[in-house]
């Protein structure tokens, strides 16, 4: 037999499940805080995305204008012969 009163390894137990159930808390709500943050990151890129899409666009739209073949010129400075 043990020294110690019958109680003592019930109360070492009870203390080390509060123990485990408040760390497990208190990762859960890490992990709720890190899920947020990459849902925030997340939009934050998509909206990124689509704003560089946009732009893109609108880059191409003037790229376009000033590739649009238009009548041919003639040479300049030479003389024909």
């Amino acid at each position: 037999m043990s020294d110690r009163p019958p109680n003592t390894d019930e109360t070492a137990t009870a203390r080390a499940t509060q123990e485990a159930e408040a760390r497990i808390k208190s990762l859960n709500e890490q992990i709720a805080q890190l899920r947020t943050e990459i849902e925030k990151r997340s939009a934050g890129l998509s909206q990124l995305s689509a704003q560089a899409r946009e732009r893109k666009a609108e880059i191409q739209k003037v790229l376009e204008f000033f590739q649009a073949p238009g009548p041919a010129a003639p040479p300049t400075g030479t003389a024909a012969p």
